[in-house]
């Protein structure tokens, strides 16, 4: 019983996961949000250090238009789903 609960709760864990990545542009980057299975996310939230920067669009992403010259945080937030991902310039 315990081992059905262990792998129900990490497939329904795993499903509503939401992943970032970020390709770096000049003059700033390039987000997009992707869910499990690699379909673009919508109308998510994007922080750079704790800095709203905007919603992702119909296909995922928002760019950016800053410099990162540090260690950033970037998160992406989609209702009680989150992704945090560290950008060293």
């Amino acid at each position: 019983m315990i081992e059905f609960l262990y792998s129900l709760n990490k497939s329904l864990k795993e499903e509503s996961e939401i992943r970032i990545s970020c390709t770096k542009r000049k003059g700033g980057l390039r987000v997009k949000v992707s869910d499990f299975k690699k379909r673009e996310i919508q109308n998510a939230k994007i922080y750079l250090d704790g800095e709203f920067m905007g919603f992702t669009d119909n296909k995922g992403i928002l760019a950016i238009q800053k410099n990162i010259s540090k260690k950033t945080v970037l998160k992406a937030e989609l209702g009680i789903y989150f992704s945090k991902k560290e950008i060293i310039p």
